[in-house]
């Protein structure tokens, strides 16, 4: 058992950290998404604690968070993010189901 947790956790830790940013976010926001059958999402917490659970720097994540923003697939509303790409809302809509 103890070796079956340490296997998936080495996955998870490999997955994690070869993941760009914006990847973290996307399957962040999926998962989110998928609670809540809702383009309107909320973070799981603040900027702060999001960097510090995807191992990222603070303001590097803002910085993918305001390029997002910036290419319409996303809108901030403080701790509220609305899904704009509809290619996403497709896709994972259809998974839920």
């Amino acid at each position: 058992l103890l070796s079956e947790n340490t296997a998936l956790l080495n996955q998870k830790i490999m997955e994690t950290t070869q993941q760009t940013i914006r990847n973290q976010l996307i399957t962040t926001f999926k998962k989110q998404f998928q609670k809540s059958h809702s383009p309107r999402i909320q973070l799981p917490s603040n900027k702060k604690q999001l960097a510090q659970s995807l191992g990222v720097a603070r303001t590097s994540l803002s910085r993918e968070l305001k390029r997002m923003s910036d290419q319409k697939l996303i809108e901030m509303n403080g701790k509220w993010i609305i899904l704009q790409y509809q290619p996403w809302l497709e896709i994972w809509g259809s998974e839920i189901q």
